[in-house]
């Protein structure tokens, strides 16, 4: 719940923040742990007892609340909040496993983020080499070199493989998709809402802000450097949610400052 003083009301008001997202608690179990980090944005961390992350953006003072799930190819056990040179970041424990073998990993949670357990090691002479990810060893990873997506590579057992490029910086992680998809799409109508009546998305626009190829309403948007401006995704076809996604399963990043566009509905 949040709290805010109200001066109409000459008092204090609290609100439930939650309700919107009761469906992911009831999929990622009851919350064992709460954590706050307040630079540069506003993050309430959820640690649960089945071992997973819930975020929630909260920015009241621009009508901001975003909930999300953060899923790992492991177990959280515990989590905390430490800031550095007026950045908060999430540390967490995570339980891991290496074959047979339970291993526990100190990692931190950044928005540079596009990989799962990721790292990198940088090298003075270029090199195709993968060496020293025993973390991930066993894995089939995603790899960058220099900052470019190479070939999905399966690490042996001491976490060392061939990447298909040659470069200096060796980036190595689990793969991860980035899902984003809007809530059901209601116009209101004369004494009532229009969340019952059919919609059709005629031509839909995601605004991108220095992002790569991802797949909106499943159709790959093909840019070969980062890109800033709207992308046209014509999206036809009726039904009564009139749902947008936007999804990133390659290692880049993603950036949506929004998304509009022109709908149709039938009010028969």
């Amino acid at each position: 719940r949040d709290m805010e003083y109200k001066f109409v009301v000459n008092g204090w008001q609290s609100l439930d923040i939650s309700f919107t997202a009761e469906h992911m608690f009831q999929e990622y179990g009851t919350v064992k742990e709460i954590h706050y980090a307040k630079d540069p944005e506003a993050i309430i961390w959820f640690v649960t007892d089945s071992g997973n992350i819930i975020r929630c953006t909260f920015d009241p003072a621009n009508n901001v609340i975003g909930w999300h799930r953060h899923p790992t190819d492991g177990k959280v056990i515990s989590a905390c909040v430490q800031r550095h040179k007026g950045i908060a970041s999430l540390w967490m424990m995570i339980d891991r496993h290496i074959g047979a073998t339970k291993k526990l990993y100190i990692e931190r949670m950044t928005s540079d983020a596009v990989m799962d357990s990721s790292t990198g090691i940088y090298y003075q002479a270029a090199t195709t080499a993968i060496q020293g990810f025993s973390h991930l060893a066993g894995k089939t990873v995603n790899v960058k070199v220099d900052g470019v997506a190479a070939n999905d590579v399966t690490l042996d057992s001491s976490g060392d493989g061939t990447a298909s490029l040659s470069g200096n910086l060796i980036e190595v992680g689990l793969a991860y998709t980035a899902l984003l998809e809007t809530l059901p799409t209601d116009i209101p109508v004369e004494g009532g809402t229009g969340m019952g009546h059919m919609k059709r998305w005629n031509r839909v626009f995601a605004r991108l802000y220095e992002s790569y190829l991802p797949k909106i309403n499943g159709t790959r948007v093909v840019k070969t450097e980062p890109f800033t401006g709207d992308i046209d995704a014509v999206k036809l076809g009726w039904d009564t949610d009139a749902i947008n996604t936007i999804e990133m399963e390659l290692p880049y990043k993603c950036k949506v400052s929004g998304i509009f566009g022109e709908l149709e509905e039938n009010r028969a």
